[in-house]
């Protein structure tokens, strides 16, 4: 079965109200139908999200703060794991999280 894409390539939503999501790997171009959510979040997800929410807020504060910047561009050149200083920095904020 072959899929004819609306443009040549594209990722992600056409638009936010659509739920047909458009994707491609290497070569390959993919389309499929997001489902929608048919129960509601438990409370572990609730909390789970919650968590997320909050350690990306402290990641932006600790990036935008010039001293903290410099320490942790520093211990990110040292390291290897992660590819980029926000990762790495979510990364230790989702460590003190636990």
């Amino acid at each position: 079965m072959t899929y004819d894409f609306p443009v040549k390539d594209v990722c992600g939503k056409i638009d936010r109200n659509s739920n047909v999501i458009f994707a491609h790997r290497g070569q390959t171009k993919y389309s499929f139908v997001q489902g929608k959510r048919t129960k509601p979040a438990t409370e572990a997800e609730k909390a789970q999200r919650t968590k997320f929410g909050n350690v990306c807020k402290r990641v932006n504060q600790r990036l935008k703060d010039p001293s903290q910047m410099v320490q942790d561009q520093v211990a990110f050149a040292a390291q290897t794991t992660y590819k980029t200083l926000r990762q790495y920095v979510f990364a230790l904020e989702w460590e003190k999280e636990n």
